[in-house]
């Protein structure tokens, strides 16, 4: 318990201290989308946390992996942008400021990327000046003021050009195609392997078991990186293996210590996970932009009968009442209603 404690502790002062110190990282924790719309059975990857969408609202960060299986998912941005996924297809969203150019002439970027691993997406543009791009891993597609469907059937890089202007870097096969579909879906690696990491999360019963869950929700990233630091392009290739290389730290982090790391994973509201204990607080405000709460939590015991639960915040101690208990330590999901769109 002492070890779980100190290690939240220790992630809130980091969350804290890279708000003052570094404000671009920090920037990168806010929310950037939401999950607008969905059916069917629809998985989503957050950091080393795996998890089903059973509602819309679902704040959607940079670097999360959306996969569905029968179903569809559209994923709103902060800036009116939308993107809807197709039954059976991975895509990875970014959003973050790149730098571009060389030494004392490098300049910086707003630049949103949407990685289609398999399957098929539609894309609108939103109303802000950031730079969207739309890739496979063979393929990059730069869009201004456009709309567009694009996919990837693990061999063709498959791009619908629908309104707008385009830049391409790397094969595309252009024009109108059909759902690449499920049997594209169980060739890809990335697809099996985030299908894996959502099974391992929610059969986790035990903290061995949970650091085992985050290590395979790691293993998604670094299987990704590794399939994109072969792009043509080459700041994709570059940002790939940071991202790779990052995933792989944490993942030895996990090795060497045999603990679960402290995961944060905003649902609908504030859901702050520690050690395999979920609490979820209604939200205080339906801004997209709203930090997640830091929430203290001790572990809680298991029962068969309704408790009580007490979590304290800084300065402010808010009582949750668990609507249902469960014999597994694994982290609940809760997702407060918003209207579908």
């Amino acid at each position: 318990m002492k070890t779980r404690l100190k290690g939240f502790i220790v992630f809130f002062i980091l969350v804290i201290g890279i708000a003052f110190l570094n404000p671009q990282a920090y920037a990168q924790m806010q929310p950037i989308a939401t999950v607008s719309f969905f059916t069917g059975d629809v998985s989503m990857k957050s950091g080393t946390n795996v998890l089903k969408i059973t509602q819309t609202g679902q704040a959607v960060y940079d670097g999360d992996f959306i996969q569905t299986k029968d179903g569809e998912a559209h994923i709103t941005f902060n800036d009116g942008a939308l993107m809807k996924i197709r039954p059976f297809s991975n895509t990875m969203i970014q959003e973050r400021e790149e730098k571009s150019g060389f030494w004392l002439f490098k300049t910086k970027k707003l630049v949103r990327r949407m990685t289609v691993f398999v399957g098929k997406l539609w894309f609108k543009s939103g109303v802000s000046k950031r730079k969207n791009f739309v890739q496979t891993p063979t393929a990059v597609c730069g869009v201004r003021g456009s709309i567009l469907e694009a996919g990837y059937d693990n061999v063709n890089s498959l791009l619908n050009k629908i309104e707008g202007l385009f830049d391409l870097v790397g094969p595309w096969t252009e024009g109108p195609f059909a759902d690449p579909g499920v049997a594209a879906a169980l060739r890809s690696t990335v697809y099996a392997s985030l299908d894996n990491a959502r099974k391992a999360m929610e059969d986790a019963t035990t903290d061995e078991e949970l650091a085992n869950a985050q290590k395979a929700a790691l293993d998604v990233i670094i299987l990704a990186a590794a399939i994109l630091e072969t792009n043509p392009d080459p700041e994709v290739a570059a940002e790939a293996k940071k991202i790779g290389d990052a995933a792989k730290e944490q993942k030895d982090t996990i090795e060497t210590t045999g603990e679960p790391l402290p995961t944060t994973t905003t649902v609908a509201g504030t859901t702050t996970t520690v050690a395999g204990t979920t609490t979820t607080v209604a939200p205080t405000s339906t801004s997209s932009s709203t930090m997640p709460t830091t929430t203290t939590v001790a572990p809680t015991s298991t029962s068969s009968s309704t408790t009580t639960t007490t979590t304290t915040e800084p300065e402010t101690t808010t009582t949750v009442a668990p609507t249902s208990t469960s014999s597994s330590t694994m982290p609940t999901t809760t997702i407060e209603e918003s209207p579908a769109q």
